[in-house]
Formats: C-alpha cells, structure tokens, sequence
C-alpha cells in the first residue's frame, strides 16, 4: 500500500506533463490550420518608373503574415531583362502609422521569377492583422529597356508563411506522439496497481 503512494503523486506529474503536451499540440494544430486557411496573399500594383520619379502607394493586409515586396516586370520586356533590373537604383521605405517598417536601396541584387515575369525583390516583412501600409519609391535610374513600360508592384506571401505551417504541424506531431509516449506507461501503472490485491 505505501509502494502505490509513493508511485501515485509521480504518476499525478507525469499525467499533468502529458496533458499540457497535449494541449500544446492542440494549439500548434490549430494555430498551422488558421494560417494554412488564410486566402493566399497576392497585391498586384501597376507602376511606370521614371529616372527623378516618386510615388507613394497605400495597400492594406488583412491577416498577419510574413510578405514580400518586389517589382516586376514580363521577361519579354528586354532580351536581358535580369541586367535592367539590375540596373534599378533607388530607395524604397514602407512604413505604417507613421512608422518605419522596412526600407530597400536598389539595386537590391535579388531575383526572383514567377511564370511570365521577373521581379526585384525589394524587402520581405511582417504585417499585422488588419494594417494600412504606404510604401514610398524614389527612383534615380531607369534604364531604357524599362522606362515607358508598365511595371508591377507585387505584395506576395513570404516563403516563410508556408513554413510556418510546416513547422506548426511538425511540432503539433511532435507533442502529440511525446504525450501518447508518457501517457501509455502512466496508465499501464496504474492498471497494473488496481489488480494487485490489497
């Protein structure tokens, strides 16, 4: 009888342990499927960049969610549209209420390619839920493959929104299967107790 006491309050810890595990799964579960059922970010702003120009553009984000900022053009729009882009110089701030956010000197020398356009990437950034943002582009340098032409300002889901998702789920699995771990033995002990006789 004093055997089973003193395993009892070892057992209590172990049973508390598994369900805060629990619980926590729970949460990163949820939390992964809220994120995964955000409608996909996808801000598209037509632009015409000028050497000298500058223009302030406001946008608003529903959700939180890590983004991208980037230009882009078609790649049909030079036979070496990567070395125009290249070319860009500028600086870009994004701020809101006033405050900064993020800011990008070009040519930030990054690349990116999605489909039938090529793009700078400007900066990414965390936005808050719904939050009003203005990103200001002053531009020095246009090269002449791009002046003239309708150019696009792209607010996109950062790659880290989808890993976020990923690690989410991966920790939910992990607490999950640690809990289910603790909790078998626990409970064997305890029907183990119950058919010793008294």
């Amino acid at each position: 009888m004093n055997e089973q006491r003193k395993k009892s309050p070892g057992r209590k810890v172990l049973s508390w342990i598994a369900l805060i595990l629990l619980a926590g799964s729970a949460y990163c579960w949820y939390r992964a499927k809220v994120v995964h059922d955000q409608s996909p970010l996808d801000i598209e702003i037509p632009i015409h960049l000028a050497d000298g120009s500058a223009q302030t553009i406001p946008f608003a984000i529903p959700w939180k969610r890590p983004c991208e900022a980037a230009i882009q053009y078609p790649k049909s729009t030079s036979v070496d549209v990567v070395k125009a882009l290249h070319a860009l110089a500028g600086e870009v701030v994004l701020t809101s209420n006033g405050t900064d956010v993020a800011k990008a000197t070009m040519p930030t020398h990054t690349i990116s390619s999605a489909g039938s356009f090529m793009g700078t990437t400007l900066f990414r950034f965390q936005a808050e839920r719904d939050r009003s943002y203005l990103i200001s582009l002053k531009v020095n340098y246009v090269p002449t493959e791009l002046q003239n032409l309708q150019g696009t300002l792209k607010i996109q889901d950062d790659f880290f929104h989808y890993k976020d998702v990923i690690g989410l789920t991966i920790v939910s699995e992990v607490l999950g299967v640690v809990a289910i771990l603790i909790i078998i033995p626990v409970i064997y002990s305890w029907l183990r107790n119950r058919q010793r006789p008294a």
